[in-house]
C-alpha cells in the first residue's frame, strides 16, 4: 500500500509538470473543464489498476498514463508531439537536478532509487522551475504564443533524447558504487552545460514567438493604416463633392425658377426630384466648423443609430496634419458611436473648446458596459480581428504632437478628452 501511495505521488508530480506546460505555458487548446476532471479521475483509476494488476515497472506505467491523459485533454490531438517534446525536456531537467543533488550530497544512484522520499524530493526542483517559468510568462508575455514547425520539433526531440541518453550513461558511471571521482566532475559539468542548453533553447523559442507575434501585429497595423488612408481619401472626395454641389446650387435654383415661371411644372417637378437625390447623397447634418470633422461625423452618423449634439466651433484650418486628425477623431468617434449603439440612451455629445492656440475636444457617449482595466489602460472587449488598436493609434498620434488623451467611465457614460497643443494656426 505504501508503494502504491508513492507511485501515485510520482504520477501527481509528473502531471503537475506536464499539464501546466502544455496549457499555461504553450497555451494549447484544452477540452472543456468538466472533461478535464473526468479524464484526471479516470487516469488515476487506470494507473491504480496497472500498479495492482499488471506486472509493469512504475516509471513505464506513469509515463504511459501521463501521455494518455495529455492526449485526451488536448483539443487538437496532433499536439501530442509537443507533449512528447516537453516531457523529454522535463525528464532532462530531472536528470540534471538529480545529478546536482547526488554530487553535492554525496549520494549514489542506489540511494535515490531505493529511498522513496528522496526519489520524490529530487523531482521537486524541476517542478519549481516550471512554476517560475509559467509565472514569468503570464506576467510579462501573457499573449505570446509558441509555434513549432515539424522540422524544428524533430531537431529538438532528437537533441533532447541524445543529451538525455548521454547524461544517463555518465551519471550511472559517475554515481555508481565505485564512485569514480573524475567522472562525477564530468557529470556535474555536463549537467551545467545541459541546463545552459535548455535555457538557450527557451530563449530562442521565445524570440521566435515574439518575432511571429510582431509580424502578425505589423500586418494587422498595416491593414488598418491602409484602410484608414482609404477612409481619409474617401472623406476628402465626399467633401469635394459637397463643395461642388454647393457651388452649383444657385444655378439649379435659377433653372427651377425659370421652369416654374414658364409654367413647365412637370419638368420643374422632375428637376426638383433629381436635385433632391443629389442633396440626399451629400447631405450634412454636422457643423463643427472643420470639413474633416464634419465628414467623419456625417459618415459615422449614417452607419450607427445615434443622436449627435455638437457644441462649440473648430477652426477650419489646423496646424496638425490631416491624416493625424483623421486617425485621432475617427477612432475616438467610432468608439463613441459603437458604445452608444449598444446603450439604451443613444446620445453622443461633442464639446469643442479652444484655449489660446490649443484645441480641446471632449466626446461623451452613453455606454452599456465599462471595459476591463489592467491598471494602465482599458482593454478592448471586441472579439473581431483588428480591434484594440484604435485607442493605441490615438495615443501614438497625440504623443507625436505633444498632445494628451484621457478616457473615463462614470455613471453609464464614457468620456474621452483630447488635448492638442498649438493646433490653431496664428496668422501674423
Amino acid at each position: 500500500m505504501k508503494e502504491l501511495f508513492f507511485n501515485e505521488m510520482s504520477f501527481a508530480i509528473e502531471f503537475l509538470k506536464l499539464m501546466p506546460m502544455l496549457f499555461l505555458f504553450f497555451g494549447l487548446q484544452c477540452v472543456p473543464k468538466k472533461n478535464v476532471l473526468w479524464i484526471t479521475i479516470s487516469s488515476i483509476v487506470v494507473l491504480t489498476i496497472l500498479f495492482l494488476a499488471a506486472p509493469m515497472a512504475p516509471s513505464t506505467a506513469i509515463t504511459a498514463v501521463i501521455f494518455g491523459c495529455a492526449f485526451a485533454m488536448l483539443e487538437k490531438k496532433k499536439n501530442i508531439f509537443i507533449a512528447l517534446l516537453i516531457y523529454i525536456y522535463i525528464s532532462l531537467l530531472d536528470m540534471i537536478f538529480n545529478g546536482f543533488i547526488m554530487y553535492f550530497c554525496g549520494l549514489d544512484t542506489s540511494d535515490v532509487q531505493n529511498g522513496t522520499w528522496l526519489f520524490q524530493l529530487v523531482n521537486i526542483p524541476s517542478l519549481v522551475v516550471i512554476a517560475l517559468m509559467i509565472l514569468i510568462k503570464r506576467l510579462r508575455w501573457r499573449s505570446l504564443k509558441y509555434t513549432l514547425s515539424a522540422d524544428y520539433m524533430i531537431v529538438l526531440i532528437a537533441g533532447g533524447l541524445a543529451i538525455s541518453f548521454y547524461i544517463t550513461s555518465i551519471q550511472l558511471i559517475a554515481f555508481s558504487d565505485e564512485k569514480v571521482e573524475d567522472t562525477k566532475s564530468i557529470a556535474l559539468a555536463l549537467g551545467i552545460c545541459s541546463l545552459i542548453f535548455i535555457f538557450i533553447i527557451m530563449m530562442l523559442m521565445g524570440s521566435k514567438a515574439q518575432n511571429e507575434s510582431l509580424k502578425k501585429e505589423n500586418g494587422t497595423v498595416k491593414q488598418m493604416s491602409s484602410a484608414l488612408e482609404e477612409y481619409y481619401l474617401m472623406l476628402l472626395k465626399k467633401e469635394e463633392e459637397t463643395k461642388a454641389f454647393r457651388h452649383d446650387i444657385k444655378g439649379h435654383l435659377y433653372c427651377m425658377n425659370a421652369l416654374f415661371a414658364e409654367g413647365k411644372y412637370d419638368e420643374c417637378k422632375e428637376y426638383l426630384a433629381d436635385l433632391s437625390k443629389g442633396i440626399e447623397k451629400i447631405k450634412s447634418s454636422a457643423d463643427t466648423g472643420n470639413d474633416l470633422m464634419n465628414a467623419i461625423i456625417n459618415d459615422l452618423s449614417g452607419k450607427y443609430p445615434a443622436e449627435v449634439k455638437i457644441k462649440g466651433h473648430m477652426p477650419s484650418k489646423l496646424s496638425v496634419p490631416s491624416y493625424d486628425l483623421c486617425t485621432i477623431f475617427f477612432n475616438v468617434l467610432k468608439n463613441a458611436f459603437e458604445g452608444a449603439e449598444k446603450a439604451g440612451n443613444k446620445n453622443i455629445d461633442v464639446l469643442i473648446k479652444t484655449l489660446g492656440t490649443n484645441l480641446i475636444v471632449e466626446v461623451t457617449n452613453s455606454s452599456f458596459e465599462v471595459p476591463k482595466h489592467n491598471g494602465k489602460c482599458y482593454l478592448s472587449c471586441k472579439k473581431e480581428k483588428g480591434h484594440g488598436y484604435g485607442i493605441a493609434n490615438v495615443r501614438e498620434c497625440l504623443d507625436k504632437i505633444g498632445g494628451e488623451f484621457r478616457l473615463r467611465f462614470e455613471n453609464g457614460l464614457a468620456d474621452a478628452e483630447i488635448f492638442i497643443p498649438d493646433a490653431i494656426s496664428v496668422e501674423i
